[in-house]
């Protein structure tokens, strides 16, 4: 099966497009639990808002927003696609309301994808992991999976050296992409 790294900045050639730039409104920072696979439901706010920012003016939506902080945020449809084939993964679904750059509800409709954790997924001599002086990862080259650990990984998932990557299975790629969920995409990685 492919796998494709996840690009959450989704389509940035296209300024009509939504862009989020913050994480809710009230979380303090506390953001990086989401882009970094730790549970952050125990730190997200009741009726969790987030806001367009005036530097980027596009306001059409998608049914993946793109972000700058390394999110997957998708629509009600793509979520239901993620339900039915991660149903055994550990993900939770944090909803938001989007509001444009009037401060007006401009969706209700989006959610935070956040896998939970990472796996072991990478060939480390292929990825060219180097590790620093304290044994932490300092340098991955190529991210490029072991052919012998992606055999039986979920269709969604983290890269455990690197847990703001995303890996998304082709199957589920084409699911989303074949149910018109628009600004998604991923690069091939690479199965050695």
């Amino acid at each position: 099966m492919d796998y494709f790294l996840l690009n959450t900045a989704g389509d940035l050639n296209d300024e009509s497009l939504c862009l989020i730039t913050d994480e809710p409104e009230g979380m303090g920072g506390g953001g990086y639990r989401m882009g970094r696979g730790r549970v952050a439901k125990d730190h997200y706010p009741t009726n969790a808002k987030i806001y367009l920012n005036d530097e980027n003016p596009g306001i059409k939506l998608s049914g993946m927003i793109g972000n700058t902080c390394g999110f997957f945020i998708v629509n009600s449809d793509a979520r239901k696609i993620i339900e039915k084939l991660c149903a055994d993964s550990e993900i939770e679904y944090l909803p938001f309301a989007l509001y444009n750059h009037k401060k007006r509800v401009h969706s209700n409709d989006y959610c935070f994808v956040n896998p939970i954790g990472g796996l072991d997924c990478l060939n480390e001599k292929a990825s060219g992991i180097t590790y620093d002086e304290d044994d932490e990862v300092e340098d991955i080259e190529e991210f490029v999976l072991d052919s012998g650990k992606v055999k039986k990984f979920p269709h969604l998932f983290r890269i455990d050296k690197e847990r703001s990557e995303y890996v998304i299975s082709g199957k589920l790629l084409a699911e989303l992409t074949e149910n018109a969920i628009t600004n998604v995409g991923g690069e091939l990685l690479r199965v050695v």
